[in-house]
């Protein structure tokens, strides 16, 4: 499944689905007429909430949050002297 991201030379640049994060499986882009679009893991069935576009739906499913290093952690406790 692939999905529209960005224009080069007039044309769309293509980008595939991701793997799911979470099992690694194989994702596929749903329709439903009155919902919209989600996308959804066939292993796991991880998914997306729905989004009005396909190319909505494809950017959230690929989006990763960044591992971040525990200074980087708000809400770790602080060390206590003594």
């Amino acid at each position: 499944m692939q999905g529209m991201l960005g224009m080069e030379e007039g044309g769309l640049v293509m980008e595939e689905l991701r793997k799911c994060p979470f099992c690694g499986g194989e994702a596929n882009s749903n329709f439903h007429e009155r919902l919209g679009h989600l996308i959804r893991c066939q292993e796991c069935g991880n998914m997306t909430c729905w989004h009005n576009s396909e190319l909505e739906a494809i950017a959230a499913w690929n989006r990763r949050t960044q591992n971040i290093g525990e200074d980087e952690c708000w809400g770790q406790p602080e060390e206590q002297e003594g």
